[in-house]
């Protein structure tokens, strides 16, 4: 598994912001299987897929412009803890955040970034798994969340398979308001989860991670963000990955 990176200052501010503000953003709104509202424009990606392209290029020079794939997402609320989706049974070797615009915030906003946690799961649900704080949502009920939850292949990013334990290694506080985030405390089936790195990025920077590690955002409304603008980049391979085995 690739280890989850920071890059910062990767582009100039003043850059982002004419990339933002030249955006026809072309909103697609929908509702995600929690039930909240998405909205993303893959059409702005592929606008902007050369000048995505050439950036990475330079830090991951095996990289091919065909085998990126992305959308603009602008998101209105944090992301609970998820691990992403396998989209059509072709499964991303590498997963990169670019933030485009905090709508609303202050100079001095330290929640807009993401957790990673020490746990990775290749998986083959095209949906992702993900856990939300709406405990009447009919399809935590249908998924039964808790058994799949403890069932999943883990590993750590060595490839190394874990067995989670029963330990309590974090609490709820670290992911912010619990109107947005798994109550973590009264979950009894999410101890031996482990958080790794908090990355609190800036426009400018780059966050580099493997889809196959478990995430979620910092809860930026703290902050008085609004929304987050940015670009979500997966980068595909020819190369087959077996389910519940390490890349």
């Amino acid at each position: 598994m690739i280890r989850p990176k920071l890059h910062t200052s990767v582009w100039d501010k003043k850059e982002i912001e004419n990339i933002y503000n030249n955006l026809d953003i072309n909103i697609e709104d929908k509702i995600d299987y929690a039930g909240r509202p998405v909205h993303w424009s893959q059409d702005c990606f592929e606008k902007n897929k050369q000048w995505i392209f050439n950036k990475l290029k330079t830090l991951y020079t095996d990289i091919k412009y065909h085998e990126l794939q992305g959308e603009l997402i602008v998101a209105p609320w944090p992301a609970p803890m998820h691990l992403d989706a396998q989209h059509s049974n072709k499964r991303p070797f590498l997963q990169v955040v670019i933030p485009l615009k905090f709508i609303g915030s202050f100079d001095n906003y330290k929640w807009q970034g993401l957790f990673v946690f020490k746990q990775y799961c290749v998986h083959d649900n095209p949906e992702g798994y993900e856990w939300h704080i709406i405990d009447k949502n009919p399809y935590l009920k249908r998924w039964k969340l808790k058994k799949i939850l403890r069932s999943l292949p883990w590993s750590d990013v060595d490839g190394n398979r874990v067995k989670l334990t029963n330990k309590r290694l974090h609490s709820g506080e670290d992911f912010g308001d619990e109107k947005y985030h798994q109550v973590i405390k009264s979950k009894r089936w999410l101890d031996g989860f482990e958080i790794d790195s908090y990355f609190p990025y800036d426009i400018g920077d780059m966050l580099v991670f493997s889809p196959y590690v478990l995430h979620c955002s910092g809860d930026f409304t703290k902050d008085n963000i609004e929304k987050k603008v940015f670009f979500r980049v997966r980068i595909y391979k020819d190369a087959k990955i077996k389910t519940g085995y390490a890349i």
